[in-house]
């Protein structure tokens, strides 16, 4: 923290009030290709705070800006926030300070716009090798983020992280027909391996030759690691723990009863340094600790920030984070929520012979449309099959048109586990084996 934003903590300080100022800035670099050719290259970088100031009659006001000018506006306003709320449980954070240099390698900070647009190229090239028709955006974006918070009670926050994001929407449209090869990177360290991304295109475009029909039915389903995001949103939904605490969660009553199969064990963990999210501490200053969300089935840990940790009388373990609506990622400007960290899906027994060859008839899932709406605190997860194959003895027969997958976790997790892969892939912030469920309806349009 600098200088005027300290002052700013001592102003608060001298009217009498609790506060906690939360600041994020962000260097980021962005590089759009459209139609196989550059865009755009923009470089800025943007800083924005937010305020949390509790009045003397226990409530709490909170307002969000860019600017640190005029003192008493910034107090006069987050007050008059606090006179239209309740009582707030949220204590702020007190007498102690933490530094974390451990989530920036030193040399993802001197990757250049010139080598990113590099990659961008070379990703393109490798993609008209397999088909020169295949087009549509490549979006690359490099962070560096700084993350502070100051309270009124002495506690100093801070760390800084990167992160590469690469996403590609290739699109191939023939004679009324659109496949999408969609793929999405992350990572704080290690840039994209540009040549493993255009071969699973490569695989997926050979794959996609042949079309069949699918009727509605029930099949045996093969989920590929990259959909355990989509399952991770009910996931989070539904181990929010002020969702528990106010009895919306299907699991609300759940704590130490078997929920899933005894395969399915679900670990959150923020320790590992270079993923998307990870973190020392969450939004709200606390030490965000491995959760171990569900073992061998049975309900465990919940995500908790300060509020709900206080309303359910337990012990915080730094969940709370502020994140873009829907779209996920950091931002300065929402009220700390509780969310998940970096979601890891420990492995079974089978590989991936055994996975495709399981059944004789089976659904091969590679990508879902739609899921990010939905029912998720009932635990429902439903989107339009995006990409997928039918599979015949072990062997992948064509593409498949016009499904679509509606599941509940908490029904298939439990009573469709087929099996789950030995080998875990790691996608973003999500990491996943091969999940084999079995009898699980599918609706042809």
């Amino acid at each position: 923290m600098n200088t005027r934003e300290n002052q700013l903590i001592e102003a608060i300080k001298k009217e009498g009030f609790r506060g906690e100022l939360f600041a994020l800035e962000d260097n980021c670099t962005q590089i759009l290709f459209e139609d196989q050719l550059l865009s755009y290259v923009k470089e800025g970088e943007n800083k924005g705070y937010y305020l949390r100031m509790i009045d003397k009659e226990g409530r709490m006001g909170q307002i969000s800006f860019t600017l640190i000018d005029d003192f008493k506006e910034l107090i006069d306003n987050c007050i008059l926030s606090a006179s239209f709320q309740k009582r707030t449980p949220v204590e702020f954070e007190s007498s102690s300070t933490r530094t974390d240099e451990g989530y920036l390698d030193p040399s993802f900070e001197a990757v250049s716009g010139r080598e990113l647009i590099g990659l961008g190229n070379d990703l393109i090239n490798n993609i008209k090798k397999v088909n020169p028709d295949i087009k549509g955006p490549v979006y690359i974006e490099k962070n560096i983020y700084n993350i502070s918070l100051i309270t009124t009670e002495n506690a100093v926050r801070s760390f800084r992280k990167g992160r590469i994001n690469m996403e590609i929407e290739g699109k191939l449209s023939k004679e009324g027909d659109l496949i999408q090869f969609n793929r999405f990177y992350s990572h704080g360290r290690e840039l994209p391996d540009i040549k493993a991304i255009a071969q699973s295109i490569e695989r997926d475009h050979a794959s996609c030759k042949n079309i069949v029909n699918l009727p509605s039915g029930k099949y045996t389903v093969i989920l590929d690691p990259e959909v355990f995001e989509d399952i991770s949103r009910p996931v989070e939904a539904l181990f929010n723990g002020r969702s528990i605490e106010k009895k919306t969660s299907a699991l609300w009553d759940k704590a130490g009863s078997q929920i899933f199969d005894s395969r399915i064990s679900i670990v959150d963990d923020p320790a590992c340094p270079f993923l998307e999210n990870s973190v020392p501490f969450d939004d709200e200053g606390v030490p965000s600790t491995r959760l171990d969300l569900v073992k061998k089935g049975i309900m465990g840990d919940i995500l908790l920030d300060k509020e709900s940790s206080s309303l359910l009388g337990t012990k915080n373990n730094g969940r709370g984070f502020k994140r873009r609506a829907l779209l996920g990622g950091r931002t300065y400007n929402a009220v700390p929520q509780p969310s998940v960290t970096n979601l890891f899906l420990k492995g079974g027994d089978l590989d991936r012979e055994q996975i495709f060859s399981h059944s004789d008839r089976a659904v091969y899932i590679k990508s879902l449309m739609g899921t990010i709406l939905g029912h998720h605190i009932s635990g429902y997860v439903s989107g339009n099959v995006w990409m997928g194959f039918l599979v015949e003895n072990g062997s992948i027969k064509g593409r498949i048109k016009d499904v679509v997958f509606s599941i509940n976790i908490l029904d298939a997790l439990k009573n469709n586990i087929a099996g789950l892969g030995r080998d875990v892939y790691l996608t973003k912030y999500v990491s996943s084996p091969f999940i084999l469920l079995k009898d699980i309806q599918l609706t042809s349009k």
